[in-house]
């Protein structure tokens, strides 16, 4: 598997957020953890909402080693998650999904440092 460095990682940048005046970047992992079951993703999606209400764009990203591994709106970014690290942050904030007496889901579930990023 191949690891991507810092100089062939690629960054998509939209063109609303290209075109805009102000730009707020939003990271996963503040809405992933502290919150309530079930709340994390609702306060992303606020934490959007205002932004705009300011004037600026929201940017949404996920952040592992100093390397952005996700991008996109909150609510892209938390239903159609492709990098395996943010997949396993929606999951532990998730954890209303899991059934009482199942295991709860970790981030190692779905990301174990592996070198193919």
């Amino acid at each position: 598997m191949h690891r991507h460095s810092r100089v062939d990682a690629v960054i998509r940048i939209s063109d609303e957020v290209r075109e805009a005046q102000a730009v707020v970047a939003l990271e996963t992992t503040l809405v992933a953890h502290g919150f309530p079951p079930g709340e994390g993703v609702e306060v992303g999606l606020e934490s959007e909402r205002q932004v705009r209400a300011a004037g600026a764009v929201p940017a949404t990203v996920g952040v592992l080693d100093g390397e952005i591994v996700e991008q996109g709106t909150m609510a892209q970014v938390f239903t159609q998650p492709t990098h395996p690290y943010t997949q396993g942050l929606v999951a532990t904030a998730r954890i209303d999904a899991v059934a009482p007496g199942e295991r709860l889901p970790t981030v190692e579930d779905f990301y174990a440092g592996q070198a193919g990023r």
